[in-house]
Order: structure tokens, then C-alpha cells, then sequence
């Protein structure tokens, strides 16, 4: 292990310490980076003032002003091997490391190469999955994957296409061991969503996306069943026909969990005023009904 290889180890087992930081700074400025140690320099301050009133942020809207000059002028080198591949506002530096990257899952499954050596890793999130989901159960790097998109806004397909993908996401989901946000909106998987969120299935999955999926009570109850929606912190199911039953059976079985963070039933479900009382009553200022 090099130096460096040390130095940016450091940094990704103390994410929350700066000090890993700007002694890999130090290093970038003794290896002829300058560039690269400003940049962690100045995002480290920026990150200890942007808490601070406003009025007193505004005393140093001058780091801001660099920051973006440097994000003008050193993109590229910034991104080191993701230059090129991730698009301008899909990623976000923090603290002086790439926070955040999105990636279609085509760019995704080209880019092995890019995202394993970097480090620390980037959350990475991907879009436009239902185009190649079926190559997602055999891409080697898919435990890297912690955000995916699979929404139906992504393609145009005639019928058959809950079932395929109810089917490749059932085949992918050992892969995706690392997985936290799966956004499944408008992909008609019915009531037979369930069997794609059996145990063991994404064990680290904490927002879940189910809205408009033609899920009835029966769906939900399934759901319940399996376990998931007991291990999430964000379920959103609005836009499915569900009602009175569905909705005491969120309330009873979901509402009294306490990791659970916030449940949305927007968009034109079937709740009567039972089930309207029910989940306010489970879930109060946690929910969203309308």
C-alpha cells in the first residue's frame, strides 16, 4: 500500500472527521496537486460555515465564489476517471471528495472500471434501469449501487412489462446487497410485488417507491408480510387503489415502528374516513395523505 493508498483509506474509515482530510491535503500539496488541495481546503470551510446564520454567511460568499471557479476550471481533473462519463449536475462534491454520482445503468455497467478504485466511494445512483435490468444480476460491481431507478417514466412498453421486471429485479436483488432507494413508480407490478421483497432480499433497502403500481389491500398485506416495509424508513405508495383494509393493516402493522420515518398515500387511493382515521391516528405528522 502506497502513501496515498493510506492516506485516502483514512479518509473513507473516518468519513466524518476532517482531520484525514486535510492531512491528505497536506500530501496533494507536497506531490505537486495544488489544485486538488485547495479544492478539499476550501470545501472543508465551506462545510463549517454553511450552518451559520445567513447574515454571517454572506461574509464569506468569496469561498463559495472560488469554489465554483475551481469547479469551472478543474472538473475534469476533480473527477479523475469519472471525467467524461458522469453528466454536468449528476454528482456533488463534499468535504472535497465526490459526495454523490448518477449514472444511467448503461453508463453504470460500462464504468467498472472507473468506480471501483475510488476512494472513498461515492453514494452512487441509477437511472434508467429498466432499460438494461437484466444485466444488472451478473454486473460484478453492483453492491456498489446504493440508489436505483427502474420508473416507467424511463421507456415506452406495451404489456407484459411488470412481470419482466418484477422477474429481473428478483434475479438482481442478491447483487445489490448495498441498495438503500429502489424508485419502482408507475411499472403496473399489481399485487404481486411481494415476491420480489422476500427475505433476504435488500437488507439494507430504507426508501421503497411504489406509486402507481395498481396495489389493492391485498397487495399490501402481502407486502407487510414479507417483513420490508417493518425494516424501512420511507414508503411511498400513493396512487395505488388501496383502501379501508390496506390502510388499517399499514396502521397497525407499520404504524407503531419506531425507525419508520414517513409514509405517503397521495395521489387518488381508495381510503374511506375509517382508513383516513386509522393511519392519522398510526402515524400523525409522518404521513401524507393528500
Amino acid at each position: 500500500m502506497t502513501t496515498e493508498d493510506a492516506l485516502l483509506a483514512a479518509v473513507a474509515a473516518h468519513p466524518a472527521d476532517d482531520l484525514p482530510r486535510l492531512v491528505y491535503a497536506d500530501w496533494c500539496d507536497e506531490n505537486d496537486r495544488p489544485v486538488r488541495a485547495e479544492f478539499i481546503r476550501l470545501q472543508i470551510e465551506i462545510a463549517n460555515k454553511e450552518t451559520l446564520p445567513r447574515a454571517t454567511v454572506n461574509l464569506f460568499a468569496h469561498l463559495w465564489k472560488r469554489q465554483q471557479e475551481m469547479l469551472d476550471e478543474h472538473t475534469g481533473a476533480l473527477l479523475g476517471p469519472l471525467a467524461g462519463v458522469v453528466q454536468p449536475l449528476n454528482y456533488e462534491f463534499r468535504r472535497g471528495f465526490l459526495d454523490w454520482v448518477s449514472l444511467t445503468l448503461r453508463d453504470f455497467l460500462n464504468s467498472r472500471e472507473r468506480l471501483e478504485p475510488l476512494v472513498p466511494m461515492p453514494e452512487v445512483r441509477v437511472s434508467h434501469a429498466a432499460f438494461a435490468l437484466d444485466e444488472l444480476a451478473s454486473a460484478p460491481h453492483a453492491g456498489l449501487i446504493a440508489e436505483l431507478s427502474a420508473a416507467r417514466d424511463d421507456l415506452y412498453l406495451g404489456g407484459g412489462f411488470s412481470g419482466v421486471i418484477a422477474a429481473e429485479l428478483a434475479a438482481a436483488a442478491p447483487a445489490l446487497s448495498r441498495l438503500r432507494r429502489l424508485l419502482l413508480t408507475n411499472c403496473n407490478l399489481g399485487d404481486g410485488v411481494a415476491e420480489v421483497f422476500r427475505p433476504p432480499a435488500f437488507p439494507a433497502l430504507t426508501d421503497l417507491d411504489l406509486t402507481f403500481n395498481d396495489l389493492t389491500d391485498a397487495g399490501v398485506i402481502d407486502l407487510l408480510n414479507t417483513g420490508l416495509p417493518q425494516r424501512l424508513k420511507r414508503l411511498f405508495l400513493g396512487g395505488n387503489p388501496i383502501g379501508d383494509q390496506g390502510a388499517m393493516e399499514l396502521a397497525d402493522r407499520l404504524g407503531p415502528v419506531p425507525t419508520f420515518e414517513h409514509l405517503n398515500l397521495r395521489y387518488g387511493t381508495n381510503l374511506g374516513r375509517a382508513g383516513h382515521a386509522a393511519i392519522l391516528a398510526a402515524f400523525g405528522g409522518r404521513v401524507d395523505l393528500f
